[in-house]
């Protein structure tokens, strides 16, 4: 008798929280990380194009005209 007494609120206490520690894991498995991953990939966006102006107005002359670096960077070496 004692021992149902002891497993019977176990066995409601699992029931119960079966669900919430679905939740929780797909959250903390799924949901978190592609939000992180996300959000750098946004940020490392906005970066990248704040760098690369800048770098492309450094490489050209005070009338506009490409340096050597900037042609050469816009150049395709594959193509025939």
């Amino acid at each position: 008798m004692w021992v149902d007494a002891l497993i019977s609120p176990m066995v409601w206490q699992t029931d119960r929280m079966d669900l919430g520690a679905v939740v929780i894991v797909v959250l903390l498995v799924v949901v978190m990380p592609v939000a992180v991953l996300l959000s750098m990939a946004a940020l490392a966006g906005v970066l990248g194009g704040l760098i690369g102006r800048a770098s492309d107005l450094d490489n050209q002359s005070d009338d506009g005209e490409p340096n050597e670096h900037l042609a050469l960077s816009r150049t395709n070496p594959y193509r025939d």
